[in-house]
């Protein structure tokens, strides 16, 4: 990196390093790790210098790219909080499962039929289990919307299933 996009970089940091952490908030709901997620996001931007000051709006750049840190944060965390039970409470049918639930030709059967937003969204509501209200906020609609636009998701995939059923 150069001095100036050195330069630049810390400039843009110091400009926009609250607002930011206030988009992190946004999908944690927790200050306490806002700061990590922007300061990974900036790394991000220090490692792709060139793509991000290529980027027509940086600022947006910044935020999808902390949104993305975000997202990773919560399903590690996910999967995490999945993998450590107590021993004490597991009984026969909440031993975790050995294989994948999800078959990899099953997800990308999906991703053909489904467009890549509806696909995503889906995705984060039922494997990643983000909680409706942030994944509302996270895509800019109320938590309603969200909730009627992964039912129709849902259902246009069961209409699939059903009428191709023999292809699946």
């Amino acid at each position: 990196m150069t001095e100036e996009q050195m330069a630049y970089v810390e400039q843009f940091f110091k400009e926009h390093f609250w607002e930011l952490q206030v988009h992190a908030y946004r999908f944690l709901g927790e200050w306490k790790r806002t700061e990590d997620m922007v300061m990974e996001a900036f790394s991000i931007a220090c490692e792709k210098i060139d793509v991000f000051l290529e980027s027509e709006n940086r600022l947006g750049w910044m935020k999808l790219a902390v949104q993305n840190v975000c997202w990773n944060f919560l399903r590690r965390q996910n999967r995490e909080n999945r993998l450590v039970t107590d021993w004490e409470d597991l009984t026969e049918d909440r031993i975790p499962a050995t294989e994948d639930p999800l078959p990899s030709e099953f997800i990308e059967r999906c991703k053909a039929v489904l467009r890549e937003t509806d696909f995503r969204l889906l995705y984060e509501a039922v494997i990643l289990e983000i909680p409706m209200d942030k994944l509302a906020e996270a895509h800019g609609m109320s938590e309603a919307a969200c909730r009627k636009r992964v039912e129709r998701i849902r259902k246009k995939l069961k209409k699939i299933f059903e009428e191709n059923k023999n292809d699946w």
